[in-house]
Parts: C-alpha cells; structure tokens; sequence
C-alpha cells in the first residue's frame, strides 16, 4: 500500500501506511510526499499537545507530486497546498486541509463538483491534551476520511469530521405546502354588478407541491460521527461567492385532476368549497378543455416556482458557511439497498433521492422546512372575482397570468387580461392592482355586495437588477414612513450597505372591514376633502428625507406653502412667486407646484367618490329588494365607478408608487397592518407590523 511522508527541513522524515479503511487506504495508489520549509517535525513530535504552541503547530506543506485519489475523479496537484492547524476550544483538535482539483462531473466520478473546479478536503479529529504531537499526527494521516462513498460514511473515525467543498449543482427535491393568500378584487368597471351573495374566497390556506431544485455554487459535503451507530451527513453553502438556483420542476401531489395537477391543490387553498369548484371545472362543457387546463397549470407552476426561488434564495442567504442546509442522520447499520443508493447519489451532488421514507436515514434539518415555517406566502389576486362570486367560475372565463417579480398569480376576465402578454408588465400590474384596490374598497365600503373576511392588499413591488446602497436607503425610506422601523435601526441596517446585485422590493399594507370603511368615510359621514389632503401631504414629506437632494419638497406639508399655492393656484404662477427657505428658485417651486396639483385633484376626486359612496349606500340600506338594473341606481353605480375611474386617472403615473400606497394607508384612523420586504442573492430584510398604523403628528 503506497506511503505518505511528511518531511522537514531538519532531516525528519515521517512515513505513515493508510489504514484499508481509510479514505487514503481505498483511494490512494501512488505515495504521497508532502514537505514543509517552515515546521521542525522533530521537535514537535515528541511535546503532547497541551504544550505545542498554536502558531508553531500551523503549518503548511507542498505536495512533491501529482497524485490521483482513483475512482473519486479527484487529484492533488503537484504543489498543492497542505496545511495542519492546532485548535484547544473546547477541545484538542489536529486538522489537515488539502486543496485538490476535481478531474470529472457528477457524471464521471464520485464527486458532482465542476470538472477541473478547486476542492478543499479537510479531517478535524479530537485527541486528549496528553497526546504525543507525532502520535496525533500519526492517527490523523493513517484514518483520512474521504467523503466519497457509502463506505466513507461507515467508517468514519469517532468524533472525526471530514469536509469535502468545491463548486458544483446540487439537486434537491422535496413536498411543501406553500401557504397561499388570496386578495380578492374589483375591476374598476362601470358595470359593477350589485349581487346577493357572499364571494367564495376564504382567508387563505396551504398549496402542496412537489419541487425539484438546483443549487449552483459553493457547496460542502461534511461527514462527522457523533456516537458508535450514527454519523451526520451535511450539505452546506461553502465559503464562496453566493448560490444561485433554480427550479428545474414543480408538480401537484396527490391533486384532483391528477398526479401532477395543480389546478385542484389552488382551489382548495383559496375557496372554501374547494370540491365544488373542482367539480364544476370538470363539468364545464365536456369538462376542462386539455389546452386550457395545460395552460393554468402552467401559470400556476411558474408562479410556484419564481416565489420558491425567492423564499430558498433569502434562506440561503442567511446561511453561514459553517450551517448545513440540508443535514441527515444516518445509522449505517440499518441501511438497506434503496438507502446506500440514495446517500451513493447524494456524495455526487444528488439529494433528490432522500426525499422520502428511508431506512438508516432521518433528515433533521432543511431549507424547505424553513421556508414552510416563514411568512411568506403566494399570492392569488382575484381580479373581478366580485363579477364572477366564484373562483371555479372566474378561472374558467378569465385568464390566470404571473407577475415576473414577485410569481404572485392574477386571475382575471379575459379583457383586462389582453392588456397583457402571459407575463404581467411589472408597471402595468402596479397601476391595476391600485386602481383594483380602490374600487374594491369603495365597493366593500358602500355594501354592494357581502364580502369575504378577508383583508384587501395594496402593494407596491419593483425589480432592481443592480441595487446600490442609496437603493437600498430608498426601500427602506419606505418602511420607515409606514413607520416599520426607526431611524436609527433604518440607519443600522444601511451601516453594511453594498452593491447587492438583483433584489425585489415589495411593500403590502392590508386592510380589514373596519379599515376599509375608514377610507370614504368618518364617523358615519363622507370624508371631507381636507383628510385627502393631508394624507397626501404628510405621505409625500415622510418620503422624502430631511438633507436629500429633493428635500424641499417637503415643504408641501406646511400649512403655510399648502395656503400660498392654494392662493396662487397654478403651478406657472407658483413657479414665479413661491419662494421659502428651501424653494430658492423657479425649477423647485415648480416641481412643488406639481405635486400641490397631484396631491390636490387627488383628494378632490376621492371627496367626490365618498360623497357618491355615502348617497349610494343609502339607497342599498333603505331597500329592501333592490334592483341593480333599476334606471336610477344604475346611473348612480355609473356616477361612482366614473368617480373611482377619475381618482385613478389624476394620478395613474404616481398611483402605482409608493406615495400612493402611503397616502392611502394615512387616511383610516386605524387597523391598517404593513410589510415591506427586500430580498436578493446575499439581502433578506423583512419589516411587518399586524397593529394599527399611528398617523403622525
């Protein structure tokens, strides 16, 4: 069996034969000549441990030759680095690192890191501080443990860790059940129809799907036993650059349609008559039409599969490089075929096979199960689901199409869903979620229909392909005017700020029954237009902070300037007379007279929406059989969608930015819960509050 000998620049040369069990003894055929120029061997050799100083124990060898470790696809380069170092917390560990080159794929060896990629194998084993430093050497050399093989796993020393890393794909399976939150909306039409029972949506509820995904980038393989019977098998991200993934499948499990539906597993996550609304897809016509059926199926997987690349992104993002995303126990001597087949692929980049029931195998820890635990949901807007009062009936004369940011899913009719192409437009979607919202609110406030205990959602949601730290200052301006974070923990946050490459940017506030009748209406009457404007005044200064280079526009919220440019009154003349201690020039108090037009023709249309609102609720309060096609009521439902529609068209380029997702959460006194969150390959940051939302002073 060839040799490893460690030599020094005093003479000493320590030969050391593998033991059979080894990784070195099943691996190796050629010697192994490792030198150092630094380290006396001699000296050290016969000093226990416990006095062998930490830095004279550091140190590093040369490799003399190519040596090949056969049928792992791997080498050690001639003049590859070697280093030993001495730990004594807690205990007395001797460790050897070598770097290696892996000369084949997954495909081709044991290894399913890159060909040609850089590889460092490492062994740590435990020794009494009394242990003599030559004798440690000695019993760590001859038991070298190699993650290469079941056979590894078995033998692996007691409390000996091996780690193999290097850049390669691991491929992961798993079932989750994905938590799903419908948002129910009403399209902003004039046809609006008043109808007498109550929407089929329940507040939200769990989708389980089978996913297949791919980790690419650093990863470690770490074998380490424990006890006598069970050795822990980790994956976890190495010490490179960060992990990029993808889902190369998701499928229904156990679904209505099929094996592979996900059709039946969505209805049930969002309808509380889940078996119904199966049934009648299946009972349309001649039943769902295979293409369209292909086609839901579709939108469904791809909006599944962008939120699970968001969701397993942040958690792989808060992994350091000594956490295991995926960790196994495993008892080798209660493994069977199925199971060494199972851990055989694993060791090669494979971990879908450990997604089930195996003998000798317990996962213990996951990503996937972290992302099940967390908050995060899909969600489902139902867009016109107040026409349509069923999902099953919306699905099937609508169209369901993905949002590219964020995977949530809309279902909508099929006119509003020609806007777009499959993909929503990112800036499209924004402008017809916010009108979306303000209708249904409207039409919730003024009880045109009984409505769903479920909370209405006003987003926001951006994709920055290249975000700065002033971007990230921007997204967390946000937060901060809805009042989710201080200054100084905003500050704190941006103390690390970096180029942090892609991140999505998503702002939610939710809004239930009693807020959503605060927003037309105060204390049982319409709301005067001065509430509008003070929203939007105070939105607008919260945005913008005080030193910034745009911050004299918030001087939009002082009483003062608000009178002037009231006095004024067009944006021509502001420019020429409107001048403070911050608006110091024509240009500035221009852009200010700008935004006192937007904020006031805001306010002005939704003071004629509530004033319309409280005439129309009326009417529904004082009737007992209303008629939606009665001549009158009709022309007023017209009068308050064209409200609505005017609302959304004084701002339609603003609406959909944050300002006016603000100002509309400053309006109600109360109840309006917020989430902002940022997350990218190497950023998760979430900020939420389920409380009431304070106005400020």
């Amino acid at each position: 069996m060839p040799e490893i000998k460690l030599s020094d620049n005093f003479g000493l040369s320590l030969d050391f034969e593998p033991a059979g069990t080894s990784g070195f003894g099943r691996y190796l055929r050629n010697p192994l000549l490792l030198r150092t120029e630094a380290g006396n061997l001699a000296r050290l050799g016969q000093l226990e441990l416990s006095k062998v100083g930490l830095e004279e124990a550091r140190i590093g060898f040369n490799s003399q030759q190519a040596v090949p470790l056969e049928e792992t696809r791997a080498l050690i380069r001639g003049g590859a680095a070697v280093t030993m170092e001495l730990e004594k917390t807690p205990e007395t560990v001797l460790s050897t690192r070598i770097q290696l080159s892996a000369t084949g794929g997954a495909a081709a060896g044991n290894f399913g890191f890159q060909a040609g990629a850089q590889m460092s194998l490492a062994n740590y084993r435990p020794f009494a501080p009394e242990t003599k430093f030559g004798d440690a050497l000695r019993a760590l050399w001859q038991g070298f443990t190699i993650p290469a093989a079941v056979k590894d796993i078995e033998t692996v020393g007691p409390g000996v860790k091996a780690t193999l890393g290097g850049r390669g794909t691991l491929k992961v399976s798993a079932s989750i059940a994905i938590p799903v939150t419908p948002n129910p909306m009403a399209l902003a039409e004039a046809t609006l129809p008043v109808v007498g029972r109550k929407i089929e949506v329940m507040a939200g509820g769990k989708l389980r799907a089978g996913v297949s995904v791919e980790i690419s980038g650093d990863y470690e393989i770490s074998l380490e036993r424990k006890d006598p019977d069970t050795v822990k098998v980790g994956f976890s991200r190495g010490k490179g650059i960060g992990a990029s993934l993808s889902l190369s499948g998701v499928v229904g499990i156990k679904a209505g349609f099929g094996e592979t539906d996900l059709i039946a597993p969505l209805l049930g996550a969002v309808s509380p008559n889940a078996a119904r609304e199966v049934k009648a897809l299946r009972d349309a016509g001649n039943g769902l039409p295979r293409q369209r059926a292909k086609e839901i199926e579709a939108a469904i997987r791809a909006g599944v599969s962008r939120r699970m690349e968001i969701a397993l992104g942040a958690q792989l993002s808060k992994l350091t490089s000594d956490q295991q995303a995926f960790l196994y126990e495993v008892r080798p001597a209660e493994l069977d075929d199925k199971g060494r087949g199972a851990l055989t692929q694993a060791l090669r980049g494979d971990l879908s096979g450990l997604d089930q029931q195996l003998s000798g195998i317990r996962l213990v820890r996951s990503i996937f199960t972290d992302v099940e635990t967390e908050r995060r949901s899909l969600q489902v807007n139902l867009l016109g689901i107040y026409n349509y009062i069923s999902v099953s009936e919306l699905t099937l004369k609508g169209q369901i199409l993905v949002e590219e940011t964020t995977g949530d899913l809309v279902i909508t009719d099929t006119a509003t869903a020609k806007r777009f192409q499959g993909v929503v437009d990112l800036g499209g979607l924004r402008r017809l979620m916010s009108e979306s919202f303000l209708t249904t609110v409207a039409y919730r406030s003024a009880d045109l229909a009984p409505a769903p205990e479920v909370e209405i959602k006003h987003s926001y949601f951006e994709l920055l392909r290249k975000t700065s730290g002033k971007d990230l200052k921007d997204n967390l301006d946000v937060a901060e005017a809805l009042m989710l974070l201080t200054p100084a923990e905003k500050n704190a946050a941006l103390e690390s700020a970096k180029d942090f490459g892609r991140t999505a940017f998503t702002v939610e506030t939710s809004y239930g029954a009693e807020a959503s009748s605060q927003v037309f209406s105060s204390g049982g009457q319409p709301r005067p237009e001065a509430d509008f404007q003070m929203a939007g005044r105070k939105a607008l200064a919260l945005l913008i902070q005080p030193g910034e280079e745009f911050d004299y526009r918030r001087e939009i919220a002082s009483d003062s300037v608000w009178q002037q440019c009231t006095t004024i009154g067009n944006v021509n003349a502001i420019a020429q007379q409107l001048r403070t201690g911050k608006i110091r020039n024509d240009q500035q108090a221009r852009v200010v007279g700008s935004d006192y037009i937007l904020i006031l023709e805001w306010a002005q249309a939704m003071a004629k929406a509530a004033q319309e609102l409280a005439r129309m609720k009326a009417v529904v309060q004082a009737t007992e059989a209303l008629d939606p096609e009665e001549a009158g009521f009709k022309k007023q439902r017209q009068e308050v969608a064209g409200s609505l529609k005017k609302v959304a068209g004084k701002t339609r380029e603003r609406w959909g930015d944050p300002w006016g997702l603000v100002s509309m959460a400053l309006v109600p006194e109360q109840s309006v819960a917020a989430r902002v969150r940022i997350t990218g390959p190497d950023l998760d940051l979430e900020y939420r509050r389920g409380a009431a939302l304070v106005q400020p002073a």
